[in-house]
């Protein structure tokens, strides 16, 4: 027991180092080619574990002991400056973060497929469980999926994520293509399960291939912030009671840890965190990087700088909204563990 839960902490706290610090990095990259001023260079939160002052920068850089988030410290007003960038620099600067996020999480998903260690499986219905609500309302082997209730189905994990946030029980509507026709069905859901399969491709992944496949599955983890809360309202659901926070994530990268196949099972979690962290950083919540994005467009717009007034309001807004997802997806978090029906 104490072996699985030191892996499973040794896990959670490598991949958010790995997926914070390349954040970190994408923004202070972009920072030093900018010509910005750049003090600090954090990974974590609280008491730094180690630190290091570059003797050529003065740059302090530190790994701290909270791995919940990092920073890169800039000069933000005067010579040098975030505030003296142009627009399209300063949006760089804010976007990198993200950037840097996509670029690892795609990287990750290109070796997996370029390697066939994952194979993709298309929206095509090739076997129906026993029983089957879909086979039982007309649908047929071959039919291509093209969307459940309205939600597009272009991959086979739009189809598994429709069935996670569905209300079991219920009626669906599913529209597929068959013969170059376009075919309507209405069923009655077995719990959430439409009893539907669909099988791995056999063929082995060219790298253009692997790479279109790669591109495939960053649109559709960075799309799920918005899908997600739009299928959870279409349900009747709370938008964010399927979102996890640190404890969520702590628990995947445990299951993953100690699974059987822990390196492939980490390196999918990552991929995946890593897309996770840049669709929550592009939110226009203003002290995220989206936030800032929006502002410095609205400030070249009307050719004016923000007040330390309504940036001390923005800032105790945006922790406010922060620290309240915070705690409905760590209570729900809990709730999942517990084997108990969500809070929120």
């Amino acid at each position: 027991m104490l072996i699985e839960v030191a892996q499973a902490t040794a896990a959670f706290v490598f991949l958010m180092v790995v997926v914070v610090g390349v954040h970190e990095y994408g923004h202070f990259l972009v920072a030093r080619l900018a010509g910005v001023e750049v003090s600090k260079f954090s990974i974590g939160f609280g008491p730094a574990l180690i630190s290091h002052t570059s003797k050529r920068t003065g740059i302090l850089y530190a790994l701290r002991l909270i791995p919940l988030g990092g920073a890169v410290q800039v000069k933000t007003d005067g010579a040098n400056s975030v505030r003296s960038l142009r627009l399209l620099p300063k949006v760089a600067f804010y976007a990198a973060g993200p950037f840097a996020n996509v670029i690892l999480a795609f990287g990750m998903f290109a070796t997996l497929h370029a390697t066939d260690v994952i194979r993709p499986i298309d929206p095509v219905i090739t076997e129906f469980t026993s029983p089957s609500p879909a086979q039982a309302a007309g649908l047929a082997i071959g039919d291509r999926l093209l969307s459940i209730d309205g939600f597009a189905t272009r991959t086979w994990i739009d189809v598994l994520l429709n069935g996670a946030m569905a209300n079991p029980d219920k009626p669906a509507i599913v529209e597929v293509e068959r013969g170059g026709k376009q075919l309507s069905f209405t069923l009655m859901r077995d719990g959430t399960r439409l009893g539907l399969i669909g099988h791995a491709q056999k063929d082995p992944s060219t790298l253009p291939h692997a790479l279109s496949l790669a591109a495939q599955d960053i649109r559709v983890h960075l799309t799920q912030i918005i899908t997600v809360p739009r299928m959870l309202i279409y349900y009747g659901r709370n938008p964010v009671s399927k979102f996890s926070g640190p404890v969520g994530v702590a628990g995947a990268a445990g299951t993953a840890a100690n699974s059987e196949l822990p390196v492939l099972q980490l390196a999918i979690l990552l991929a995946g965190l890593s897309c996770g962290l840049a669709a929550a950083n592009l939110l226009p919540i203003p002290i995220m990087d989206g936030g800032r994005i929006v502002q410095a467009v609205v400030e070249r717009l009307f050719n004016s700088a923000t007040s330390a007034r309504i940036e001390t309001f923005l800032a105790y807004a945006s922790i406010a909204i922060l620290l309240t997802l915070l705690a409905i997806t760590t209570s729900n978090d809990i709730a999942r563990a517990l084997h108990r029906p969500e809070l929120f």
